[in-house]
């Protein structure tokens, strides 16, 4: 997978100060196996219907770093209950490189993955 820069750097024309912004969710992502989204280079890797249950798997490149807290929301920034909890997957050195998430088959709609950051 091509690497893919994923902070934006902006120059404030007061000061003269760079500010770095790094995404805080992707873009929306439809449950189809090699779907990509427009932000931090997600890619629906595999889609599996395990009874009622949809387990999508979502790939993202080595430079994301860690997914430890994060939900999952629809195309109107709501939450999307999950059928069980989600699993990060980790390479060799403990960095995120996906998720498996559950969601429910019947509802089979598009989501995204918002990191929650806390003070």
């Amino acid at each position: 997978m091509k690497a893919l820069v994923f902070a934006l750097v902006g120059m404030s024309v007061i000061g003269c100060s760079t500010h770095i912004y790094q995404p805080t969710s992707t873009s929306l992502l439809k449950p189809i196996v090699g779907y990509k989204g427009d932000m931090l280079g997600a890619v629906v890797d595999n889609v599996e219907t395990v009874g009622d249950t949809l387990k999508v798997t979502v790939d993202f490149p080595e430079e994301i770093g860690h997914l430890d807290n994060f939900g999952i929301e629809n195309q109107h920034n709501e939450a999307l209950k999950q059928v069980k909890p989600y699993q990060v997957l980790r390479n060799e050195e403990g960095q995120s490189t996906g998720l498996i998430i559950y969601l429910d088959k019947k509802r089979k709609q598009a989501f995204k993955i918002v990191s929650r950051i806390e003070d």
